[in-house]
């Protein structure tokens, strides 16, 4: 049996993500091991002065489910996209040309392919917050929502 679509959306959407690359035109390159669906899973890879940067944290908010006559149903996926990565404090404009960055690549990365592998309706961008550290690390929070259009009742597809 297949995985449900849901799942199969969010790891398409892993995948985009971890393919951030400076080769490919991006302004990071993020190790494929920094895309993170669970926080506490392996989470020393990521923190202290010696983890991977940068580094991002895809977490799951409420799921909306809209239902239509016919037993079919659109499913809003909101997520909060995490990007941290480190900063230089000597300069003026890094805390906010990084997050903008971080954003930049956010976007590229999902635009690819808004259909997450014609799994779902649409992938957009809807907010961005910029949070920092002591001035030295940049922790960007990129909203973004995912349209799903499905029957009811058949999560697999």
């Amino acid at each position: 049996m297949p995985e449900p679509l849901e799942y199969q959306i969010i790891k398409d959407l892993q995948e985009s993500l971890r393919a951030i690359s400076i080769v490919s035109g991006f302004f990071h390159d993020v190790n494929r091991v920094a895309v993170k669906l669970d926080a506490d899973a392996k989470i020393e890879e990521l923190i202290g002065s010696s983890g991977l940067r940068p580094f991002i944290i895809l977490e799951i908010e409420t799921e909306i489910f809209q239902h239509f006559p016919s037993e079919q149903l659109r499913l809003r996926m909101p997520f909060t996209v995490h990007f941290v990565n480190d900063t230089d404090p000597t300069e003026d404009d890094d805390l906010l040309r990084s997050h903008l960055r971080a954003s930049a690549d956010i976007e590229k990365a999902i635009s690819v392919d808004i259909t997450r592998g014609k799994l779902a309706h649409e992938t957009k961008i809807v907010g961005r917050e910029k949070r920092d550290y002591e001035g030295q690390l940049i922790w960007s929070l990129i909203s973004i929502e995912i349209l799903n259009n499905r029957t009811y009742g058949e999560p697999n597809g």
